[in-house]
């Protein structure tokens, strides 16, 4: 073992009930599909007195990917893993959330969204991971939310993102390592994490099944709030990472965008897988 995992981001669709309210479409449910989720989005996405309305803001195609647990580099190889049906897939949806009619943000793959979504309010629907921290600060300005399942590929129902936690572990060259390990045991037990799950709104990746019911029940903003939504779905399995996955998303970025403008897709991730393997050749090459 690496580390020890002290707590599991989750990912799910959080919507703004006075938009749909205002427009007089039904809120988002439960297990649909981005189908279903871009049907919504094509009923909330219009211009109204001036002002301007986005359905759906996916965040980051980053996001979008997870549910297939795919990566940009193989793990493996430390090459390019872009040119794939999943990378296929995971564009085309992301161009058909943007492609809708007013729903273009200002920004393309921003990992800030939900800013614009809190402090702006005018975006329904923002399918992201955990901000209920932030959302406890918004409700008190009056931000009406809740919240349901991330959207679902069909051939992965339920599946809102692969194993993504946040760890603790103790460095070689720590001087007090016995010690470390003792913080960590508190940190990892049943009381403490019962405490995380109750007053911080984090999941705790251990098993027992008490702690999720104790989940938001010192987080009176979360009180009527669906919080079943984070529960119904699953995780994939969390892919091998190469210490080049970065490097090969700042290309992967900007490829998109050449996309959403108008390249043929298959141009436009070949392109890609050989932009990524000549910067991990070169960087290699500098080792």
């Amino acid at each position: 073992l690496y580390a020890l995992p002290i707590y599991v981001n989750f990912n799910a669709n959080f919507y703004n009930k006075d938009v749909f309210d205002k427009f007089g479409v039904a809120y988002p449910k439960d297990g649909m599909t981005w189908d279903q989720v871009l049907d919504l989005a094509n009923k909330l996405s219009r211009t109204d007195s001036g002002n301007s309305y986005r359905g759906l803001d996916p965040e980051t195609y980053t996001r979008l990917s997870m549910p297939l647990s795919i990566t940009v580099v193989d793990g493996k190889t430390n090459k390019a893993a872009v040119d794939s049906p999943g990378w296929r897939q995971v564009f085309e949806l992301e161009k058909r959330i943007y492609s809708i009619p007013n729903n273009t943000p200002p920004k393309m793959n921003n990992s800030s969204a939900d800013e614009l979504f809190m402090k702006d309010k005018n975006v329904a629907m923002l399918a992201t991971d955990n901000i209920l921290s932030e959302l406890a600060e918004a409700q008190k300005t009056g931000f009406n939310w809740d919240m349901v399942q991330y959207p679902s590929y069909p051939e992965k129902p339920n599946i809102y993102g692969y194993v993504d936690t946040h760890f603790m572990a103790i460095t070689k060259t720590g001087k007090h390592r016995d010690q470390a390990m003792q913080a960590i045991s508190v940190i990892t037990s049943d009381e403490v994490q019962g405490q995380l799950m109750s007053s911080a709104g984090q999941i705790s990746p251990l098993k027992n099944p008490e702690l999720k019911k104790r989940f938001g029940a010192d987080m009176p903003f979360l009180k009527g709030k669906n919080l079943d939504a984070i529960f119904k779905g699953k995780l994939g399995p969390g892919p091998a990472f190469s210490p080049y996955e970065k490097d090969g998303k700042k290309i992967l970025d900007k490829s998109f965008v050449e996309y959403a403008n108008g390249k043929d897709l298959n141009t436009t991730l070949r392109e890609a897988a050989e932009a990524i393997n000549k910067t991990i050749a070169d960087k290699q090459g500098k080792q």
